[in-house]
């Protein structure tokens, strides 16, 4: 088992900004090849689902014509309260990364200000760089929950 590299900050988040640009790529192309793949195992259902709801419904019939409009109609709830949930999730997500991106800027201000200071904050030397650096801990809480103490398992 290997320390923790001693130069990165904790923890280890990666940014957006520090993504290269061929990784954005490759798992925008994973992502559909991905996506086509599910389209191609999911082909005999989509048939199946698309001469199921037309006319006569809920009735596998002979080929003929499809009535789109008929079709869109009975799959309308469905698509509403889907985008309704996509929405949903797409707002929250926005909002976490909103809440996410201030705290990273409120925790490095303070790490500047620390700093400004000649606070021993960052220093090899201070508690809080032990803590860091170590892969497993047992954290203590006392009664009014708060950390009592905090000490290091073995196999550091």
């Amino acid at each position: 088992m290997n320390k923790p590299a001693q130069n990165r900050p904790w923890p280890p988040i990666i940014l957006s900004a520090n993504i290269p640009v061929w990784t954005r790529v490759r798992d925008g192309l994973l992502a559909i090849v991905g996506w086509l793949i599910v389209q191609d195992l999911l082909l005999d259902f989509w048939v199946l689902m698309y001469d199921w709801l037309k006319d006569p419904i809920f009735e596998l019939a002979p080929a003929d014509s499809p009535d789109w409009s008929a079709i869109g109609a009975r799959l309308a709830p469905f698509a509403i309260i889907s985008g309704l949930l996509v929405t949903g999730i797409v707002l929250t997500a926005m909002q976490r990364r909103g809440l996410i991106t201030r705290s990273l800027e409120t925790e490095s201000a303070k790490k500047n200000a620390a700093l400004a200071t000649g606070d021993t904050l960052g220093s090899p030397d201070s508690p809080t760089h032990e803590l860091q650096c170590l892969r497993i801990v047992d954290v203590h809480i006392d009664a009014r929950g708060g950390i009592e103490r905090v000490t290091p398992r073995s196999g550091r």
